[in-house]
């Protein structure tokens, strides 16, 4: 359940708790803050917090309840008065305010104008995670190309093309190199050398996922690019991957990048917010293409091929 804010109160709308009532702990530290609602406290709030609240409300009898996870759920005496148990999970760098018996949030980090947000467009040199970095450069967003070597067999030829499609878009590009593949001693037929790639039949019994499967990869890149984000003061995270893959492919889904995306204020430095982005993971490979027309992508830099030979094989499942 989201709740979108009306607006955000001003200092002069706080607080301050009565005699009687639990004051607030710090925002870290916060146990349990029991907020009585009416005419007369309207606009009762909480601290901000890293960590994550937890409120639970009673309309009838004006109470509120804000408490940490461990807090809610350790069921209490007091618990036993809400007559609406359900909790509603506030995010971290929210800040609730109660007025009267409605209860709105407003966020706490610092709103960036598109022309300043910095975009981190994942990009493998294929043609969906192309026109998801042209998606937003015709957004006015900054882009930059993040290029993963992951030791996969078409590494030198992917780094040559999207150096060229990094050229063509006038944006720059950061390649990271990784060995994490090997280490894990993947047998994907795209890590493994000494395993062919497979061709034809593809789409039949699951073949693509069994043999191109890479493992755990694109949750271990966007984390990766969720370290360069926080380092470099990106804001997005910008993924390619879209609707036609995600029946082949467990990571394509829509829950992995919306998932992570809330997973990231926890793993970023103080009130810098960074949100993951899909433009094209909705559509399949023919809706991709005509979005890119629009967006005028570069085609003949872009590279696609599992093989990694000069010209595309024509054969392999990406192909």
């Amino acid at each position: 359940m989201t709740r979108q804010p009306r607006s955000t109160p001003g200092p002069s709308a706080c607080w301050t708790p009565s005699a009687g009532t639990k004051a607030f702990a710090g925002s870290k530290g916060l146990s349990r803050s029991w907020l009585p609602t009416g005419p007369t406290q309207a606009g009762c709030g909480w601290p901000a917090t890293t960590n994550p609240l937890y409120e639970r409300g009673a309309p009838d009898q004006r109470l509120l309840e804000v408490a940490s996870q461990a807090t809610y759920l350790d069921h209490g005496s007091l618990a036993d008065r809400l007559v609406r148990p359900a909790a509603f999970q506030i995010l971290p760098y929210l800040i609730g305010w109660v007025e009267l018996e409605d209860l709105s949030l407003a966020s706490l980090y610092p709103p960036i104008p598109p022309e300043e947000d910095k975009v981190l467009a994942i990009c493998s040199s294929g043609m969906d995670s192309t026109t998801a970095a042209a998606y937003h450069l015709r957004r006015g967003q900054q882009v930059t190309l993040l290029h993963f070597d992951i030791g996969q067999r078409a590494a030198e030829r992917e780094q040559e093309a999207v150096h060229e499609i990094a050229e063509a878009l006038g944006v720059p590009v950061k390649v990271i190199t990784t060995d994490l593949w090997k280490q894990f001693y993947s047998r994907s037929t795209l890590i493994d050398r000494t395993r062919p790639v497979r061709t034809g039949h593809y789409g039949q019994d699951g073949a693509e996922l069994h043999h191109d499967w890479v493992d755990f990869r694109n949750t271990l890149l966007l984390a990766m690019a969720g370290g360069q984000a926080d380092a470099q003061g990106f804001h997005t995270i910008c993924l390619g991957t879209n609707l036609a893959e995600s029946q082949a492919y467990a990571d394509n889904v829509e829950e992995l990048p919306r998932r992570f995306g809330e997973l990231l204020p926890w793993g970023m430095r103080p009130y810098h917010q960074v949100v993951v982005s899909r433009p094209v993971g909705t559509l399949m490979k023919a809706e991709i293409i005509q979005l890119g027309d629009e967006l005028e992508v570069p085609w003949k830099r872009t590279y696609s091929c599992y093989v990694g030979r000069r010209r595309h094989c024509g054969v392999c499942a990406s192909c």
